[in-house]
């Protein structure tokens, strides 16, 4: 998923709520033994991977085998992003080598992975290291412009890539990136380190968390150094970085990111974080819905969540190599991959949001009352489906203002539930309505804390 920068970490007593899972993860075999940066996924069956040497690798039987595909590429690809059904653009470079002939890449796709397109960039770079688009046309890179990774900067384009603007207003940090993320078409983050000019990553061998903030679709970024600096008292300095990894919206105005000495938490969109040490350096973090979450790190970490990040289970993994990629299929059957070709498999998400009625089909359309209600922090909601539809679940406050959406995709016909974890709202009366192209319904809640 991103590029790991090689300074010395010195690793802290985790005193993080973990209990022990046993195995749920399976190795699946790669055909590769290269190192695989990122994973995503274009619905229940095809996704895709990237990694060392322009890997590209493709599967349409939910990651239960992998082909390779031609990259036209033999530069690292660091970064991949999903922008519609179809589209998924990959980027990377030559992160040292400022010299090479061809130090930059990104690469195009349109059949869902098949095949993949050079695109040309009017970007003077020598590694682009992140992307997340949007939408087909939207999107944002991150890039080093320096010999050495010495600085990296933030770009955007409204054409699908052919032509790129820099966000110049970055505040007196420089930063290096490793994972973006967005809550909706205006807001997002973007995570990693950070430290002040004068005390430049590569001259010291350290740096602390950096956390930057857009609320109008990447055109803008604040920084959020401090908020998330005061989440710890662990005085970082030489040979003790803070590096935030990897970055997951979880619901509603709360994200969790991890990174080298543990868990931060947000509830309120990085204006307070909660800190939580681990031992183990986690790259990256998703999560499927408000409750159920998986992260994954270094030595073969995975941790599992189902109350919204507030205690993580590790899991046996049965690999050692560092693994830097977590994604999940529309059906939430996970996929984690890493070093030396790693892929692992693991099909415990695929009940964890819905449960599909396996007896009759229901004669017509209905939403239940939420159960427990009035409800803390967690209810279920159950509704069921006469045939095969899109369904839209949402959330509204008593002033008809759109809280959050739950649900924005296909399902079969049939009973389905979803927990729906309120971390982040305060008390008082919601609404929740559910709505497919021939019904729709609206019942209230009450979360009282």
């Amino acid at each position: 998923m991103k590029i790991e920068y090689h300074f010395l970490i010195a690793f802290l007593i985790a005193n993080l709520s973990v209990q022990y899972e046993g195995n749920n993860w399976i190795k699946i075999e790669s055909g590769t033994n290269k190192n695989l940066s990122e994973v995503a996924f274009l619905g229940s069956k095809r996704g895709v991977i990237i990694g060392q040497s322009g890997e590209i690798l493709i599967t349409d039987n939910a990651g239960l085998t992998w082909q390779p595909r031609n990259s036209g590429t033999i530069l690292e690809l660091h970064g991949l992003s999903v922008a519609d059904d179809n589209t998924l653009i990959a980027v990377g470079g030559d992160d040292f080598d400022v010299s090479a002939e061809e130090n930059t890449v990104l690469l195009r796709t349109d059949d869902g992975g098949e095949n993949w397109v050079k695109q040309q960039t009017n970007v003077d770079s020598h590694s682009f290291t992140l992307v997340k688009f949007i939408t087909p046309e939207r999107g944002i890179i991150t890039s080093l412009i320096g010999q050495g990774d010495i600085l990296e900067t933030i770009l955007t384009t409204s054409d699908g890539g052919n032509t790129w603007e820099t966000f110049e207003d970055l505040d007196e940090r420089t930063y290096h990136f490793y994972d973006v993320q967005f809550s909706s078409s205006d807001t997002g983050m973007i995570v990693g380190c950070s430290v002040t000019l004068n005390n430049p990553p590569w001259l010291f061998g350290f740096c602390d968390a950096g956390v930057l903030l857009t609320a109008d679709g990447g055109a803008t970024w604040t920084s959020l150094y401090e908020k998330i600096d005061a989440a710890t008292d662990i005085e970082f300095g030489v040979n003790n970085t803070n590096t935030i990894e990897g970055i997951s919206h979880v619901t509603n105005q709360t994200w969790i990111a991890v990174g080298n000495q543990g868990i931060f938490k947000t509830t309120n969109n990085g204006k307070e974080w909660t800190f939580s040490e681990y031992e183990e350096r986690l790259f990256d973090v998703e999560f499927i819905n408000s409750t159920h979450g998986t992260a994954v790190g270094s030595n073969g970490t995975i941790l599992r969540t189902i109350d919204g990040g507030i205690e993580w289970n590790l899991q046996e993994s049965e690999t050692t190599e560092n693994l830097t990629s977590i994604s999940f299929t529309e059906d939430n059957i996970w996929i984690a991959v890493g070093n030396k070709g790693t892929i692992l498999r693991s099909e415990m998400g695929a009940s964890v949001t819905f449960v599909e009625s396996t007896e009759e089909v229901p004669a017509d359309y209905d939403l239940k009352q939420n159960y427990p209600n009035p409800f803390n922090p967690s209810t279920t909601i159950k509704f069921s489906l006469a045939k095969k539809e899109n369904v839209k679940l949402t959330i509204y406050n008593t002033m008809g203002e759109l809280v959050e959406i739950l649900l924005n995709k296909q399902y079969q016909a049939g009973n389905h539930s979803f927990e729906f974890y309120a971390d982040g709202l305060s008390s008082g009366v919601y609404f929740y309505t559910l709505k497919t192209s021939s019904f729709s319904k609206t019942k209230k809640m009450l979360l009282l804390k």
